[in-house]
């Protein structure tokens, strides 16, 4: 799915960029930007953290009739899922990774307290974000990296919101336990990696 959602997230700049930033977007850029974001968060919808720049650059602006406009069409394309996943659980938030973790919570637990010295079976936890910080320097540090070296470079709003999210991205994974397994971690940042480059080499910033 990193693939996929890698290709989802540059395009989605690459048409903000084109049609929304300084112009007058049309309908069908709204919907065209919206399928990106909502299509996005279907295939992995903690890529909705890199997204939140676009929302941000918007307000920033003052282009409050684009930020709810874009907000609304995506929420609505985005919708069916959550309704699915009242109707299977009760619980429109409910994803394959909570369900999973209930279906195998009595060994979470023995895996988490191996792993991190606690007993618990929640998926985020600061206390995980303490060690993961620790053991997984090498596997998030290029994203770091990265996130501080591109501002620098290129001062530039967006490029320095895009920074500031990719940053507040890893101390999400950080809370996720099961982001030291596999090591894992650079995986789900790989996104990060991929629309930092991006910010970073496009001329239309």
């Amino acid at each position: 799915s990193e693939s996929l959602s890698i290709l989802l997230l540059i395009l989605t700049y690459d048409v903000y960029l084109k049609y929304f930033r300084n112009k007058n977007p049309k309908t069908k850029h709204f919907i065209w930007l919206s399928l990106l974001i909502a299509w996005g968060a279907l295939t992995r919808n903690v890529v909705l953290i890199l997204v939140m720049p676009l929302f941000i650059d918007l307000l920033w602006d003052k282009k409050f009739k684009y930020f709810i406009k874009l907000g609304l069409i995506s929420g609505l394309l985005y919708s069916p899922q959550l309704l699915y996943n009242y109707l299977i659980s009760g619980d429109p938030m409910f994803n394959g990774y909570v369900w999973k973790s209930q279906q195998r919570e009595a060994k979470n637990m023995k895996l988490i307290e191996a792993l991190y010295g606690i007993k618990s079976s929640a998926l985020f936890s600061m206390k995980y974000m303490e060690i993961n910080l620790r053991k997984l320097v090498m596997q998030y540090s290029p994203t770091v990296a990265m996130g501080v070296f591109v501002p620098i470079t290129k001062k530039h709003r967006l490029v320095i919101l895009v920074a500031i999210f990719s940053l507040i991205n890893v101390v999400f994974f950080s809370t996720y336990w099961w982001s030291i397994t596999g090591g894992l971690m650079d995986r789900f940042l790989m996104p990060n990696v991929f629309l930092l480059f991006y910010v970073y080499q496009n001329r239309l910033i």
